[in-house]
């Protein structure tokens, strides 16, 4: 655990306590905690057999201020603990404790302010996300892990059931969602959001700027050197989900870097899609997208160009037990996914059986796998623990 996480830790563990000792009636506090425990080996780079331990606990403190108004906070540390052997070597083992979630919230009906560490996320689609902009969710994930981000975010809700969003975001130098360059340390980074309904869905444009920072390396006279550059960047997007009998959607986003230095400073992402439950057994539900991404020089015009192709099944078998299967295939590489899972869900336990074949090297398929080792080919069981 570095320093620097220490004391946030301490910083967090300091604000709850504060808030606990609050003399405020009705206040409420509630303690919980995910516990998950992952066994299981895959192929690639070499035969590696894994194990890991990870466990959660949150507390959630709500404080009623009156007639519709409150404060809450939530208060989580990731605790995560690995081993692997890898043939012919030595195992490896790890530890880590960072803070997770640290943000506290003033809501009413139709507005709410929150700050501090938390999830940021939007947008409607679900196996390949444009508006991946402040998390890294896998979809293959069952514990759907990801970091937060240090931001302020208010939101304001109409009776039309539109909505707007403010974000302020502090810079730190870490990747984030489809980032190739991290932010400036400290630099700060904001944006906002507009949803709307529209026919028998909603719309939404987004939009965010940050400074950008890419570190540069070459030989001097005396060895090498190192030069970090900076630059802006502006990201626009765009979402909208309708339900026309089948579920259908759009996302993109269009993002700009100010660089001369860079020889694609345009992207440019977009993703179609849809699902349908068929009125079969329980209820089989099937769901595809496509994705398309672009580096381009000019905001338009020709350049890198990558596509795949997405494809999800769920069934439900009984009260206690669902089966699924992701695949996605990457056309430029010509390389398939496949993803394959037996739930089996109880009150406080549940249990995953994973079976997966892909490439080892992920390609377009964002792999964070903050929760999972999904390269080349294997089999995970994870036994989750709520409490």
């Amino acid at each position: 655990m570095t320093t620097r996480s220490t004391r946030i830790i301490h910083g967090l563990l300091a604000g709850l306590l504060s808030a606990i000792s609050l003399p405020l009636y009705g206040q409420e506090l509630d303690v919980r905690g995910q516990a998950s425990a992952l066994f299981g080996f895959n192929d690639k780079p070499e035969l590696t057999f894994r194990s890991s331990l990870r466990y959660i606990p949150s507390v959630f403190l709500n404080v009623p201020l009156g007639a519709e108004q409150s404060i809450d906070g939530e208060f989580a540390v990731n605790l995560f603990l690995s081993g692997s052997v890898e043939e012919k070597q030595r195992p490896a083992v790890e530890f880590s404790g960072d803070p997770y979630r640290g943000w506290v919230r003033y809501a009413t009906p139709h507005l709410e302010f929150r700050a501090g560490l938390q999830k940021v996320s939007f947008g409607s689609a679900a196996l390949f996300r444009p508006l991946m902009w402040f998390d890294a969710i896998d979809p293959r994930d069952p514990l759907q892990i990801t970091k937060g981000v240090y931001a302020l975010l208010a939101r304001y809700y109409f009776k039309s059931n539109a909505n707007i969003w403010l974000w302020g975001l502090y810079g730190r130098n870490e990747l984030k969602g489809w980032e190739l360059f991290p932010t400036s340390e400290g630099s700060a980074e904001f944006g906002g959001r507009v949803q709307i309904p529209l026919l028998s869905g909603e719309a939404a444009l987004s939009y965010n700027h940050r400074t950008a920072e890419l570190a540069l390396e070459f030989s001097g006279p005396s060895g090498p050197l190192q030069q970090t550059l900076t630059f802006p960047e502006d990201r626009i997007g765009f979402d909208g989900k309708w339900d026309i009998g089948p579920g259908v959607w759009v996302e993109g986003a269009v993002t700009r870097q100010s660089s001369g230095s860079l020889p694609y400073p345009w992207q440019q992402a977009l993703t179609l899609g849809g699902d349908y439950t068929v009125s079969a057994g329980q209820g089989l539900t099937v769901m595809g997208e496509h994705f398309i991404q672009t580096y381009t020089e000019q905001a338009f015009g020709s350049g890198r160009t990558a596509q795949i192709s997405g494809a999800s099944v769920t069934y439900p078998v009984s009260l206690l037990d669902e089966i699924s299967a992701i695949f996605y295939y990457d056309w430029k590489n010509a390389d398939p996914y496949t993803y394959l899972s037996w739930r089996r869900t109880y009150d406080a336990w549940v249990f995953n059986l994973i079976l997966f074949g892909n490439p080892e090297q992920p390609g377009l398929v964002v792999a964070s796998q903050q929760s999972l080792p999904l390269a080349g080919k294997g089999i995970l069981l994870l036994a989750v623990f709520n409490h």
